[in-house]
């Protein structure tokens, strides 16, 4: 009823003749659904938390139905399905539901956000910010989420994939299944972001030989990949072990690299002339002119 009491219609241009276009109001809506969710906060605050999650999973569910871009231009319906979201997060939170209450959320939880209408809706938010809470309290909590969780790795798209996976590994190592964890960064080191977290653990044990041939496998994968955006990413974390190590040839070998590429080389001409001896650098001077 918010969308349709402040639906109007606008004719335009579509090549040829005209057709109308039905929109909606999205600061009339946003002051009606605001008073819902001022009524659901009423709830809490006198304890009927049933009828408080109830508001919350309506405009949740039905706010993505009615929404459009189009027609929302400064994001206040989409503010509107953020803090629907809040308020459950802030129940969850503050431990304020009993686990029967929870386990009904997760259930709902469990349905709703598999539907593909809740991509791309939120502004500051996300649906998938309750799954960490129904890890505990619940029934089969862990394994439930988990099973969510390995469901979105099958995801096609590799960074839906990728972020799905991360999820599994913060979720092994938050309930100490640190085992499962190594597993699952060795089987997917391909990723990017999984091989920066095995790096950031043989970084933290100083174990430099093994963290430099990571990094150049990565390099190998991202230059087949064609992605010169993580190979210099790379070549980046690559120069800062061979700056802890005070390797002088690899730290001018790879700023040379860099310096080529055509990347930051403003920084670069100052990390050559840094590292490089006073009576070489008129040498240096002269192959930095040369590859501007």
């Amino acid at each position: 009823n918010a969308f349709n009491s402040s639906t109007f219609s606008r004719p335009r241009n579509r090549y040829r003749g005209y057709y109308e276009d039905y929109g909606f109001d999205a600061e009339e809506v946003r002051e009606i659904l605001e008073s819902l969710l001022e009524k659901a906060r009423f709830y809490i605050r006198h304890e009927n938390l049933n009828e408080a999650i109830l508001i919350a999973q309506k405009l949740i569910e039905i706010i993505p139905d009615e929404w459009d871009a189009n027609f929302d231009y400064e994001g206040d319906v989409q503010v509107m399905y953020d803090e629907a979201i809040d308020l459950l997060e802030e129940m969850l939170t503050e431990n304020m539901l009993s686990n029967e209450q929870k386990e009904s959320l997760f259930k709902w939880y469990e349905k709703e956000s598999v539907n593909n209408k809740h991509e791309y809706v939120g502004l500051n938010t996300d649906l998938g910010v309750l799954e960490k809470h129904f890890t505990t309290g619940v029934e089969g909590g862990f394994e439930r989420v988990l099973r969510m969780i390995e469901q979105r790795i099958t995801n096609p798209n590799e960074y839906e994939k990728q972020q799905a996976v991360l999820e599994k590994i913060h979720l092994l190592e938050k309930h100490h299944h640190d085992e499962e964890a190594e597993k699952t960064i060795e089987e997917y080191l391909y990723f990017p972001d999984v091989r920066k977290i095995k790096l950031s653990r043989l970084l933290n044990h100083e174990q430099y030989d093994a963290a430099i041939q990571l990094i150049n496998k990565g390099i190998k994968i991202a230059e087949k990949k064609n992605v010169p955006g993580i190979v210099r990413s790379w070549k980046e974390s690559l120069l800062s072990i061979y700056e802890r190590l005070d390797n002088r040839e690899k730290i001018i070998e790879i700023s040379k690299e860099m310096f080529t590429s055509g990347w930051e080389q403003k920084k670069y001409y100052h990390a050559l002339k840094k590292i490089t001896p006073k009576e070489e650098w008129d040498k240096m001077l002269e192959w930095i002119l040369k590859n501007i």
